[in-house]
């Protein structure tokens, strides 16, 4: 029995900094402690000491830096777990190490039990867990939750929660270029200075503070087009001086190009974020752009089929649409009318897939139409090409930017309405025709008929030839 207690205390105490011996068997308290009798126990152990804590995880993250070199198998994120969490119970108030078992669990696939341990520690208040409560938040639609948790998360420490600030300025920009708020724009603005004020050199807040003055630059006040250019030049600057790069950088240099009328300076601005990285989305959508500009069809579907698995990519309209545009320029009519669905499916409130379907129908896919003698296949796709260029107009007409497109689309209904009239007159009067020149055979043969009864009669002697044979002449 003592044996098997002293098992239970080994299980009890597993974790802890150090175990003390077992104690022998016969040994007895001494009468004059206070505790004589009681259950014997192991001594507190004392938090680590901050430099204790960074070395302790500074030896889990490189040797798990190392393996994930060739990717994390199953069994080495288990054993990394293992190992983070065995630090935090060894002591329980290093949160950083209950957070990296989450954030391991989230990197390995395991994203349920990763937000059960954020949700752990989010309620003691870690502002990292909060943000990456956020950030799940936002993957998964949920903006307003993602807001709150992002502002939370800067509640929770306001010195040095850099990342939350960079997630909340992000979200804040996103509501402003919807909104057009300024309060939005005002708190994001405040929130990436606070960032830069604390981190004079983070990547991240340069690349939110540009993409911020752009989209005011391009909604609002074109004056921040020159802000957002100075930004871009000083973070490229400062990540230069560091060793750093920034395809996003690069992308928004392009874009002010692009603002400038400018797309061939544009197009290696673009080329330089691509360098940096291959699967930039935007960078990639914009090479597209340019290329469909130049009409260069194929170039552009080979940049977005590049990215269109990245999930990003994949939820974003302007990237089938582009991909639509492209397969119609290499008139593969059918995988263009895909793409322009998969954007209706991403974005069921942005009209433009319909117009671009109208464009498809009414301009491309009539040309492939064979075998069509009376025109009725002809009616047909001009007649979905009008319902399209209808159901554009009716979801665009509040929307300012597309007023030039709706009054084009309302100009093709006009159009298509006088090709149909014309087809069906056209029609009626083939009709017509034919009806006459049938008449007409039949007439003839007739006629043919009674010149042959006449010459026959006329043959046998019989008068009637002879009238015939004068009549002939």
């Amino acid at each position: 029995m003592k044996s098997s207690w002293c098992l239970q205390l080994s299980i009890f105490a597993l974790g802890l900094t150090t175990l003390t011996a077992c104690p022998h068997p016969d040994e007895v308290c001494n009468p004059e402690q206070d505790n004589c009798g009681g259950p014997i126990s192991e001594p507190p152990t004392p938090p680590l000491t901050e430099d204790e804590a960074k070395f302790e995880l500074g030896e889990i993250h490189q040797a798990l830096a190392e393996a994930a070199k060739d990717g994390l198998s199953p069994e080495e994120c288990a054993a990394f777990g293992a190992d983070y969490q065995a630090l935090f119970e060894r002591d329980p108030s290093l949160l950083a190490a209950r957070f990296n078992v989450g954030a391991l669990l989230e990197r390995c696939g395991q994203v349920e039990e990763a937000e059960a341990v954020y949700l752990e520690l989010a309620k003691r208040g870690d502002a990292r867990a909060l943000n990456n409560l956020g950030t799940l938040a936002w993957d998964r639609g949920q903006r307003e939750r993602a807001f709150d948790l992002f502002r939370q998360a800067v509640d929770a420490d306001r010195t040095h929660a850099v990342e939350a600030r960079n997630n909340l300025a992000m979200a804040l920009r996103e509501r402003y270029v919807d909104k057009l708020e300024r309060a939005d724009f005002d708190l994001a603005r405040h929130e990436l200075e606070n960032v830069l004020a604390v981190d004079t050199s983070n990547r991240v807040a340069y690349e939110n503070l540009a993409r911020l003055y752009y989209d005011r630059g391009r909604l609002e006040d074109p004056s921040f087009l020159i802000l957002a250019g100075l930004v871009v030049t000083q973070g490229l600057k400062v990540l230069e001086a560091k060793g750093e790069k920034s395809a996003d950088l690069h992308n928004l240099r392009g874009l002010l190009w692009m603002q400038d009328e400018n797309p061939v300076y544009a197009l290696r601005a673009f080329q330089r974020a691509l360098d940096i990285d291959s699967e930039h989305v935007d960078a990639n959508r914009n090479v597209a752009l340019i290329a469909i500009r130049f009409r260069d069809y194929d170039t552009a579907e080979q940049v977005l089929v590049r990215v269109i698995d990245d999930p990003d990519a994949s939820k974003d309209p302007e990237v089938w649409n582009a991909l639509g545009v492209a397969r119609r320029g290499l008139r593969k009519y059918g995988e263009a009318e895909d793409a322009y669905r998969q954007a209706l499916d991403v974005d069921k409130g942005d009209p433009r897939p319909w117009y671009n379907l109208g464009i498809l129908a009414q301009e491309h896919r009539i040309s492939t139409i064979e075998d069509d003698p009376e025109g009725k296949k002809l009616i047909s796709v001009y007649e979905e090409s009008k319902g399209y260029y209808e159901t554009f107009i009716h979801g665009a007409s509040n929307k300012p930017k597309l007023a030039s497109a709706v009054g084009d689309a309302k100009d093709r209904i006009i159009i298509i309405d006088d090709t149909i009239e014309t087809i069906e007159k056209m029609r009626a009067l083939e009709d017509e025709v034919r009806r006459i020149e049938q008449e007409e055979r039949r007439r003839r043969e007739a006629r043919r008929k009674e010149l042959l009864e006449k010459e026959r009669q006329a043959q046998s002697g019989g008068q009637p030839g002879a009238a015939t044979e004068g009549e002939a002449s």
